[in-house]
């Protein structure tokens, strides 16, 4: 017996998963500790001050555009990733990202 896959979040609770995630990669950023990559992303157009990477929703943007056209990339059509974002140890000072 097969079932549909159970769906637990809407489209709107996607897209604001999606848009938060921008904001944060956008005003937080996060720390990337391969120089090479701050490199990558720094020519990409992000905002790189040490391993701090600020990095700007038409990066993120450019980088969801499907490579080829017959597979659309959506924040509704990929997979849905859960991670927690945080801007270090909160007993270093850091604060957990606020996304909803």
């Amino acid at each position: 017996m097969n079932f549909a896959p159970s769906r637990i979040l809407s489209d709107d609770h996607i897209e604001t998963i999606h848009l938060k995630s921008l904001q944060v990669l956008q005003e937080i950023g996060m720390d990337v500790l391969n120089p090479e990559a701050r490199d990558i992303l720094q020519k990409a157009g992000a905002s790189v001050s040490g391993d701090r990477v600020r990095i700007g929703r038409d990066i993120v943007e450019e980088g969801m555009k499907p490579r080829r056209p017959s597979l659309p990339c959506t924040p509704a059509t990929r997979p849905v990733i859960f991670a927690s974002v945080a801007t270090g140890s909160p007993s270093a000072g850091g604060r957990a990202a606020e996304l909803l």
